[in-house]
């Protein structure tokens, strides 16, 4: 059996190695990027029909994200009070079938999912806002923009700071 096994194993090893061995690694092989044509960044193109008239950056905004955070955190806890409202006079199996009616799910879940979305987005914001900034500075170092420019990205990046950390100040895990 071991002798079986071993062979297997040879031959799902073989079969993986084999392509990269004969065939390279690259697949397709293209031509080179002309000089200037390495770091094209395309035209954004977005379907923005289903954001009845808003723009891109205000309906998925941090504000905006945040606000509706705030919403499902709300409509959580009123399912949470819904299901001990029902408690008893819906069967068990009910509940089971309609999910997410367990305590740990309602008292831990329900705050845990929530604040880590909140962090992702925090932490997003931060990592975009600090990227501006050092973009900022690197172009006032070399003349591209001025110093009321570097000064609104740095102004930018500590507020996003700021409020990453008192979030993680207030954070809390539910376990």
């Amino acid at each position: 059996m071991k002798i079986k096994r071993q062979g297997i194993y040879a031959l799902i090893l073989a079969g993986l190695l084999l392509p990269l061995l004969f065939g390279g690694c690259g697949g397709d092989k293209q031509d080179p990027p002309k000089a200037g044509e390495e770091f094209v960044i395309p035209a954004d193109a977005f379907a923005l029909e289903n954001l009845q008239g808003e723009d891109l950056e205000d309906r998925f905004s941090l504000t905006e994200s945040l606000t509706q955070l705030e919403q499902l955190r709300e409509i959580l806890i009123s399912f949470r009070e819904l299901t001990e409202e029902c408690r008893g006079k819906i069967s068990p199996e009910t509940l089971r079938e309609v999910g997410n009616t367990g305590w740990e799910m309602q008292h831990l879940g329900f705050h845990n999912l929530p604040n880590t979305l909140e962090g992702t987005l925090r932490l997003q914001d931060y990592e975009i806002k600090k990227l501006e900034f050092t973009l900022a500075k690197e172009q006032y170092e070399k003349g591209e923009i001025t110093l009321a420019d570097v000064e609104e990205a740095q102004a930018a990046f500590l507020a996003v700071r700021e409020g990453m950390q008192e979030f993680l100040k207030a954070y809390t895990i539910a376990d």
